[in-house]
C-alpha cells in the first residue's frame, strides 16, 4: 500500500520506485557511516541504490539516516514490494547520473536473504558523445550485462608488418611480390635487350653503350646528279683525239706520231720532191736519208748527219 512520508510520496508495490540520489556500484560497508557515493555527498533522507555489495542479499535501495548509517528504504523492504522487473532512476553521480536499473530476478524474493542482481538498462549521458573510428582505427565498446554501452572509445592502428619481416606499418612493394609472366620487374640485362640502334648509330647490348658512326657515302643512296665514281664511268667520260689514242675498255692512253713528210721537211736547189726518200731518226737524233735522190748542193733543214754522209 502507499506510504506517506512528510511531503513525499513514496510507491511501495510498484515495480517503478521513486528515483534515487546516487547508486553505489562498488561494496558499501553497511556497519558505519556513508559520508559520499559516487562524488556525491549524501545528507539525511537520501534515497541510493547499492547494486554491487559483496554479498548480493544486501542490494536495493536505501536511505540515509541521521547518524550516516543507510537502512532499506520503506517502500523496498518487503517480498511484496522487492518483484521482478522492479526499475529505480538515478538521479546524480559522476558516474551513473541519469541512469535507469531494473532488478531481473525471477520468482519469489526474501529480502535479505534471496541474491538481488540489479542491471543498468539505459543511461543518458555526455561523456559518450561523439563521433568514433575512422582510417586505421578500430573502436573498443564495453556493454554492461543489460547490453549499455558504458565506455566507447577508438584507438589508432599499427599493423605489423609480417610480409616482408620488417616492423611497422605494412607498404607493400614489388620486394613483397613474386614476379609474374606479364609485368616483369625491371633488370638491367632486360633492358639493354629490348633496345637496338640503326643508321648512323650503334648499340652493344652486353655493355649497353650507344655509339655514333660518322655518315659516308657507302650508306647514302646515290641520286640523281652526284653520282659515284665508277671505273666504267671514268674511263667512258675520256677520248682521245690526233695522235692520242684512248681505249675506253681498258683505260689506256697511247700516242701515234705523225708521218713526216719529207718534201715539206727539206729545201734545196735540184731537190725532187716527186721522188721517194727515206728519212729515218733514232734515238740519237741522227737522221739517215736513203733513197735515190741526189743531194749534191741540197739543204736539210734541222738535220744533222754522221761524218759518212
Amino acid at each position: 500500500m502507499p506510504i506517506f512520508r512528510g511531503s513525499q510520496f513514496v510507491s511501495s508495490i510498484s515495480d517503478f520506485k521513486d528515483s534515487v540520489r546516487v547508486c553505489a556500484t562498488t561494496n558499501i560497508n553497511l556497519g558505519t557511516t556513508v559520508s559520499s557515493i559516487d562524488d556525491i555527498t549524501l545528507v539525511k533522507d537520501d534515497r541510493v541504490l547499492l547494486s554491487s555489495q559483496s554479498l548480493s542479499r544486501e542490494n536495493g535501495i536505501y536511505i540515509k539516516l541521521q547518524n550516516g548509517t543507510l537502512t532499506r528504504s520503506k517502500d523496498a523492504d518487503s517480498a511484496i514490494e522487492i518483484t521482478s522487473g522492479l526499475r529505480v532512476y538515478v538521479e546524480e553521480g559522476t558516474n551513473e547520473s541519469k541512469s535507469q536499473w531494473l532488478l531481473t530476478n525471477a520468482g519469489s524474493i526474501t529480502v535479505g536473504t534471496t541474491n538481488l542482481t540489479f542491471v543498468k538498462t539505459n543511461q543518458l549521458t555526455t561523456t559518450l558523445a561523439g563521433q568514433y573510428g575512422g582510417s586505421n582505427k578500430f573502436i573498443a565498446v564495453t556493454l554492461n550485462s543489460g547490453g549499455i554501452i558504458t565506455a566507447i572509445s577508438d584507438t589508432s592502428v599499427t599493423l605489423t608488418n609480417t610480409v616482408n619481416g620488417n616492423s611497422g606499418s605494412v607498404i607493400l612493394e614489388t620486394d613483397d611480390i613474386d614476379e609474374g609472366l606479364t609485368n616483369q620487374y625491371f633488370t638491367t640485362v632486360r633492358a639493354r635487350s629490348s633496345i637496338a640502334a640503326g643508321g648512323d648509330l650503334a648499340y652493344n647490348s652486353t655493355t649497353g653503350v650507344v655509339s655514333y658512326t660518322t655518315p659516308t657515302t657507302d650508306g647514302i643512296v646515290e641520286g640523281s646528279t652526284n653520282l659515284y665514281h665508277t671505273t666504267a664511268r671514268v674511263r667512258n667520260s675520256l677520248s682521245g683525239s690526233g695522235v692520242i689514242g684512248y681505249n675506253t675498255g681498258t683505260g689506256v692512253i697511247t700516242y701515234s706520231p705523225a708521218a713526216l713528210t719529207i718534201g715539206n721537211g727539206l729545201t734545196g736547189t735540184s731537190y725532187n720532191t716527186s721522188e721517194l726518200t727515206t728519212i729515218a731518226i733514232d734515238t740519237t737524233t741522227v737522221a739517215t736519208v736513203s733513197g735515190t735522190q741526189t743531194l749534191d748542193n741540197k739543204t736539210i733543214d734541222g738535220g744533222t748527219f754522221p761524218d759518212n754522209v
